[in-house]
């Protein structure tokens, strides 16, 4: 039963892509829709002209760059009891039907679920849902608001649904100039805390984490009680994250705890620094708090979060974290319930696919689904992107089994995996350059077919100088190799391919990277893609000196690591050892200790304890840890 009337209030400008979405959704629960067009010029206006409802209104508005100006307009002309306003790039979902219930408040908050890709988002709660006729006006002319400080408020179970802010989208409808510009002079005209939040966000979004940080700490200044503040640290923190000023970001997030109470957020934000610094156990004492805390906590004290932190995002978490101490068993029970709760987080698959990494191709592909809730046509697409992105061999199971169909950009792939290397030099050789995103096949076609030509078409967008191309040509060529020095982009390039090579299992070209690499940083980045598909011996075979101390440092590091993992203990504390003489850091000193408590050194084991607790920021685990733990087998 109804019983009042609503107004739909929106103002809409070029959102073909998604306005007919947002007003099916909420046709059936609105009185009228005042749609205020901004000088639309695709197919907008026709598209919502072919809307089904009594009361449609479009109207039009000359934009003076002040979207509270535009919101106000709208809401004039709205006759119902309450307005509803949204953007066109938002839609209810079946919750909307609380919105039917007797409403008695002046305002509702309502949930907002921002999308952000590949089965990620955040959550926030805004004031979407307030009384008509009680003299309410927006204020700000970005991320508009209304003045709700008199007024009496309540809150509904209704979620409404926002994709606006997918990478994809921002960058199609360039958003980010039009948003700066506006935002810059706002806080010049009026510098409030919400202003520079806003600014903040916005370059956080431009990865401008600087300026972003300054943003946010002005903020903070002007007050810190409002109901965007808790949020903003997270925001802070993870700036400086992004920074590495690691001491400030946990400073910060202690703080907020203190502040705003324990919140799922700080500690999972908490567990990434700590993961960033090597303090594994104080990364894992984080990530287990945030699920202790869980998924559901009291949203009355946190109107904003990220979702999953509470649950599967933190489940991932501790699954790399087991990874990296080589306990997969406990790396996959953490896993599984991770994709049981969110079957829509392609990204998990990456570190799904690298515990299974030695299960033959042919059994993977049931592995996997016994695994993965593939029941909806949503998660099969979904998982075969992610394979495609990650140029998995398994995309062609799920192509099979689910009769799945890609586009022209992934056919030279399909062709790799297939093995037709014939058929996707064919493709390649039509064409001038590789496509956006092709890059990688070629220069993987290039190498297994030794095909010249086809490195050649490559040159442009590798931006090589000549000395890598050159090197790259003897490579294709399966000549000797000459020492050259690579620049960051191109070794990467090369890691990836070596990544490829081993998961095609073109292993005799891998042997002759073994055999004809001589620098020590192509070595090590071979040893380290040995090492990830468990063959350990040729791993350590691959390794040879540096004189640089990072590469050094790094190859002593993936030594030390192997041989822990071949049960030479003594032999890897040699080389942990020799990694503290160049860099002594807090990682590498807790592998020492983990050995020296293996081989129930207590004198050793406490030795290392007093070190790692020298370490700054401080490790609250190694304050805490006893003198000599019993080693739990």
């Amino acid at each position: 039963m109804k019983h009042q009337k609503i107004s739909l209030c929106m103002i809409v400008k070029n959102e073909e892509r998604s306005i007919e979405r947002c007003l099916n959704s909420v046709k059936d629960i609105v009185d009228e829709m005042i749609i205020v067009d901004t000088g639309s010029t695709d197919r907008t206006i026709e598209l919502i002209q072919a809307i089904e409802h009594n009361n449609l209104k479009l109207l039009h508005y000359n934009w003076i760059n002040d979207f509270a100006d535009a919101r106000n307009f709208s809401i004039q002309q709205a006759i119902g009891n309450y307005i509803l306003q949204m953007d066109a790039d938002e839609f209810l979902d079946e919750t909307k039907s609380h919105l039917l219930h007797k409403l008695e408040h002046d305002c509702y908050l309502l949930r907002i679920r921002n999308d952000l890709g590949n089965g990620m988002a955040e959550f926030h709660y805004s004031y979407r849902l307030f009384r008509n006729g009680i003299g309410l006006r927006y204020n700000g002319a970005l991320h508009e608001q209304i003045d709700t400080t008199e007024l009496n408020k309540g809150k509904l179970n209704a979620t409404i649904h926002h994709d606006g802010y997918l990478p994809q989208i921002i960058q199609n409808k360039n958003k980010s100039d039009r948003n700066m510009n506006i935002l810059l002079q706002e806080v010049e005209d009026h510098p409030t805390a919400f202003n520079y939040y806003n600014l903040g966000l916005q370059y956080n979004l431009e990865n401008k984490y600087e300026e972003a940080v300054q943003a946010f700490k002005k903020s903070f200044q002007i007050g810190c009680q409002y109901t965007f503040s808790s949020r903003m640290m997270v925001y802070l923190a993870k700036c400086l994250l992004e920074l590495k000023q690691y001491t400030e970001a946990l400073s910060i997030l202690d703080d907020s705890n203190h502040l705003y109470g324990e919140n799922k957020d700080y500690y999972y934000y908490k567990g990434l620094i700590y993961d960033s610094l090597g303090y594994i156990r104080d990364a894992e004492t984080c990530f287990l708090k945030c699920l202790e805390l869980g998924e559901d906590q009291d949203s009355s004290l946190f109107l904003n979060g990220v979702e999953g932190t509470g649950s599967y995002l933190a489940m991932a978490q501790l699954a790399e974290i087991y990874m990296k101490e080589n306990r997969k068993e406990e790396a996959l029970k953490f896993l599984v319930m991770a994709i049981q709760l969110n079957p829509s987080c392609t990204p998990l698959i990456i570190p799904m696919l690298e515990i299974l990494t030695n299960v033959p191709h042919e059994k993977l592909f049931g592995q996997l689904i016994r695994i993965w809730p593939v029941q909806e046509t949503e998660h099969v697409r979904s998982i075969a992107n992610a394979l495609f992105q990650l140029r998995h061999p398994l995309l062609l199971s799920f192509m099979e089994c689910y009769s799945l169909n890609f586009s022209k950009e992934a056919e030279i792939y399909v062709d790799i995996a297939n093995k037709d290397y014939d058929g996707a030099l064919q493709s390649c050789m039509k064409m001038e350059e590789p496509l956006t995103g092709q890059i990688r096949d070629w220069l993987f076609l290039a190498v297994v077919s030794g095909n010249q030509e086809l490195l050649k078409k490559c040159r442009n967008q590798l931006n090589l100088r000549d000395k890598e191309f050159k090197f790259l040509t003897q490579l294709v060529g399966r000549k000797e190799l000459q020492r050259v020095t690579l620049s960051d982009t191109v070794s990467d390039v090369l890691e990836t391919l070596m990544r490829d090579l081993m998961i095609h299992r073109e292993f005799e070209i891998m042997d002759y990277f073994s055999r004809y690499f001589f620098d020590p940083n192509l070595k090590y980045l071979l040893a380290r893609q040995l090492k990830k598909f468990g063959f350990n011996e040729l791993a350590l075979d691959a390794l040879v000196e540096a004189e640089d101390q990072i590469t050094r440092e790094a190859i002593y590091i993936l030594t030390g690591d192997i041989l822990h993992e071949l049960g030479k203990v003594g032999d890897a504390y040699y080389y942990y050892e020799q990694a503290l003489t160049i860099n002594n850091t807090f990682e590498t000193t807790y592998k020492m200790l983990k050995i020296s408590q293996e081989a129930e050194d207590s004198i050793k084991y406490k030795e290392l304890l007093k070190e790692l607790r020298k370490f700054k920021p401080h490790s609250p685990w190694a304050e805490q840890e006893q003198v000599f733990p019993l080693l739990v087998l």
